[in-house]
């Protein structure tokens, strides 16, 4: 099953990248409960989502197959 996962998700320096991209982003839409969090060391963006394409960027940043609708990753 852990093979199954990895073969979807992205290494986590690649995810950590993409989160610092979207914390950047014009487009981010953060409420009061989309704080950066710190889980296991890292800082991810807790329930903030993408203004653009509605994603939740914290699960997208994580996989393979999705990317940036306006192309910055």
């Amino acid at each position: 099953m852990k093979e199954l996962i990895e073969e979807f998700q992205v290494p986590q320096k690649v995810k950590n990248y993409r989160l610092n991209i979207c914390d950047t982003c014009p487009f981010i839409l953060k409420s009061d409960k989309s704080t950066t969090i710190k889980k296991d060391g890292v800082e991810s963006l807790k329930d903030a989502r993408c203004g653009d394409c509605g994603c939740f960027v914290n699960v997208k940043t994580g996989l393979k197959a999705w990317g940036c609708p306006q192309a910055k990753f």
